[in-house]
């Protein structure tokens, strides 16, 4: 029944309950990976800052749809304790990677990024490069 549970994952989402915001923590570790994809993005839209150590752990998923919702949730989430795991997917062989990778840096600012997005700022992919100009813009 993964759809069913990556609906209500993404339902709880508009909820405001703290239970709903740990049920869709506790789906960071759910056996599906759909279902994980759809908790990290949840997690970003309701700013569960809660959950960084979860959404940080997900930058290791099998799966590259979590990955990538873990960097756009841990961007949101403005999370300065994850640059580090950020950045390493900054040499991801997947652009799309690399550009999330990058988009998250930005939201974050944290000024100790500025190396790894310089190592990339010539990347062989045209949008992961003015996302990473982009990023160096923001981090003043």
């Amino acid at each position: 029944m993964p759809p069913f549970r990556s609906v209500a994952v993404n339902a709880l989402s508009f909820t405001s309950h703290p239970a709903a915001a740990a049920a869709v923590t506790a789906a960071l570790d759910d056996e599906n990976w759909q279902v994980r994809a759809a908790a990290a993005e949840s997690l970003g839209r309701i700013r569960q800052t809660s959950a960084v150590d979860g959404l940080t752990a997900g930058l290791s998923d099998e799966y590259w749809q979590v990955r990538q919702k873990c960097l756009n949730a841990l961007g949101k989430l403005k999370a300065q304790s994850a640059v580090r795991q950020i950045s390493e997917l900054l040499t991801s062989d997947m652009a799309s990677l690399r550009k999330e990778s990058a988009a998250a840096l930005g939201e974050i600012a944290d000024p100790s990024s500025r190396d790894a997005l310089m190592a990339h700022i010539g990347d062989a992919d045209p949008d992961v490069r003015k996302t990473v100009r982009w990023a160096l813009t923001r981090l003043g």
